[in-house]
């Protein structure tokens, strides 16, 4: 079933190279071990500390960098199920960014938009769908990698070639709902200064 839903996102992504960027923040958000699987590859941290801004929509690099702070206070956690950030705690992280400016008002509201109607408008993220994003974000990191220079505010495209069928060993359980550790470790998470 990954595999169909692979192809329909090539194809998604061949018509619009940007709509891969919301499939890779679903997974971002909703499952701490897609998360993990793929944050050495899109927007890692520079020796400065900060996060390289990889995504073409700028918002969407503000809202990887508050799920970023907050999957990495779990870092020394092992999870023996999958969780994901709950909605009402990144709102808190992004409502954060905007007092301090990280983030303005117009891309804050159409975050909130995009949370509402996109990001957590299912209830669980069936595991073949995060299975299936890893074909696509591949394509996506190749044609980050010919970018010259990564930016804030986005760059041109070059034209990528044809997409090969890729395979992907990411095994996700299930996508299960959870508070605990997600909940006490929130108050860290907003006042992590990391960009």
């Amino acid at each position: 079933m990954s595999d169909i839903i692979e192809e329909g996102l090539l194809r998604q992504f061949n018509v619009n190279p940007t709509s891969i960027e919301r499939w890779i923040l679903l997974g971002v958000l909703r499952s701490i071990r897609f998360y993990r699987s793929i944050r050495q590859n899109v927007c890692a941290r520079q020796t400065d500390g900060r996060l390289r801004q990889d995504f073409l929509t700028p918002r969407y690099n503000q809202l990887y960098a508050a799920a970023d702070r907050f999957w990495r206070l779990l870092d020394r956690s092992s999870m023996d199920r999958d969780m994901e950030i709950p909605r009402h705690l990144l709102a808190t992280l992004l409502q954060d960014d905007l007092e301090l400016g990280k983030l303005d008002e117009p891309d804050y509201r159409l975050l909130q938009e995009e949370m509402e109607q996109v990001f957590y408008s299912m209830p669980v993220v069936p595991a073949p769908l995060l299975k299936g994003i890893h074909g696509p974000l591949k394509v996506w990191l190749d044609m980050m990698t010919q970018r010259q220079p990564h930016t804030q505010t986005g760059c041109e495209i070059s034209r990528v070639g044809p997409v090969n069928h890729l395979t992907n060993t990411l095994a996700i359980e299930r996508v299960s709902r959870s508070s605990g550790p997600a909940s006490r470790a929130f108050e860290a998470a907003r006042t992590d200064t990391c960009p």
